[in-house]
């Protein structure tokens, strides 16, 4: 599946999301260029691998996926401060998304 990194970063084994919570699977490999690599950096146009997801089935073409971080990462995150105004957007995204499910995920 061809991507681009909005913002933050994806890594081989990250679980994704669909914007309503929906967990999708996790990333088993990441190329660029045909060369695997670990990880891709906001900005950057790759292939994912996602087993068992199927373009027009569980997914479409024009969604936005976000990793599906765990809880106490999030937390970590935010006290951190070391996100820039991008990643921090994401964050706050993924916060929101979560907190559909549990009004104090996160916190």
């Amino acid at each position: 599946i061809g991507v681009r990194v909005l913002a933050g970063r994806i890594k081989d084994g990250m679980r994704l999301m669909k914007d309503d919570g929906r967990i999708i699977r996790s990333i088993k490999g990441i190329q660029s260029e045909n060369k695997a690599i670990e990880e891709a950096l906001q900005g950057q146009e790759v292939a994912i691998s996602i087993d068992g997801v199927t373009v027009g089935r569980q997914i479409k073409g024009e969604d936005i996926l976000y990793t599906a971080i765990p809880e106490n990462d999030a937390k970590k995150l935010k006290e951190m401060d070391i996100l820039n105004t991008d990643e921090k957007d994401v964050l706050n995204k993924i916060i929101e998304i979560r907190r559909k499910e549990n009004k104090f995920w996160g916190m």
